[in-house]
């Protein structure tokens, strides 16, 4: 594994920033909007935990390699970012007209 793979890898967050069970139970269904919101939850931490291990990289770091390999963990967590919330747009209009998946 490389030290880039390592700043890719999620760190779970902690139980004060989890998402907050669904209104009866476990058990209980998602409304398609809380499907959505716990879905962009989950797909948003990867990207965000890698953004906050790079951004402390390099304010710890004098050493020009580490600091230009953690400016390309931020690079590529943009995009995906970029690209989540994209999808999470389109995702929401398709609920706003009464669909919940994307025609296929």
């Amino acid at each position: 594994m490389t030290e880039d793979d390592a700043m890719d890898k999620p760190i779970p967050p902690p139980a004060s920033h989890r998402a907050p069970p669904a209104p009866g139970g476990a058990n209980a269904p998602d409304s398609p909007q809380q499907a959505l919101l716990r879905e962009f939850d989950h797909d948003a931490r990867s990207p965000l935990s890698a953004l906050a291990a790079a951004t402390e990289l390099l304010g710890a770091t004098d050493d020009p390699a580490l600091q230009e390999e953690a400016r390309g963990v931020i690079g590529r967590q943009v995009r995906k970012l970029n690209d989540l919330f994209a999808a999470f747009r389109a995702r929401l209009a398709l609920l706003a007209h009464g669909r919940s998946d994307p025609p296929g």
